[in-house]
């Protein structure tokens, strides 16, 4: 990019120098006038009803369920570890995640869940699947009940009955 025509780049500047930079792709190395993405993020999100949308889908709430970060595209792989490693330890040892029709492989995060209502019992080893039956919408006011993190610990939360300000939390472990 060239100096500045003033003394500092001037919006317009910065635009023309980006849509002319040469674009290369997630793991390649970049030098002067091209561009590559440094992080890519997938995210679920719940419906309003607490089931999982498909990704790209949201309902007008928002609530988000998981994220995935790009860790590695399959021409890293070889390019970092050589033969050390292949799908199998990356998958059920290292625990990425791949998806249909995606050949990366993605760092899950923790989930965060919006049920049940640990007043009932502050004593679970693990959260069910929300249904409508076992979440009254308008008493949880979408509060976080339980925290999960990527091999299955959990952090317990519990509010007060007006659901104002939390009164205890249990940490995973």
């Amino acid at each position: 990019m060239a100096n500045p025509a003033a003394i500092y780049y001037q919006s317009n500047e910065i635009l023309n120098a980006f849509s002319l930079a040469l674009e290369k792709s997630y793991e390649q190395v970049i030098t002067l006038n091209e561009k590559r993405k440094i992080e890519l993020v997938r995210t679920l999100y719940l419906k309003d009803n607490l089931m999982i949308h498909a990704f790209g889908k949201m309902d007008k709430r928002g609530l988000p369920f998981q994220n995935y970060v790009l860790a590695f595209t399959p021409s890293m792989i070889p390019h970092l570890y050589g033969t050390k490693v292949d799908d199998v330890m990356l998958r059920n040892i290292a625990n990425y995640v791949r998806f249909e029709g995606d050949d990366n492989y993605w760092v899950r995060s923790g989930i965060t869940h919006f049920h049940p209502d640990l007043s009932l019992d502050m004593n679970i080893s693990f959260v069910p699947m929300a249904t409508n039956v076992d979440v009254d919408f308008a008493k949880n006011f979408f509060l976080p009940a339980v925290f999960e993190d990527q091999v299955g610990n959990l952090t317990k939360v519990l509010y007060d009955s007006h659901r104002m300000y939390m009164t205890k939390m249990v940490d995973a472990g």
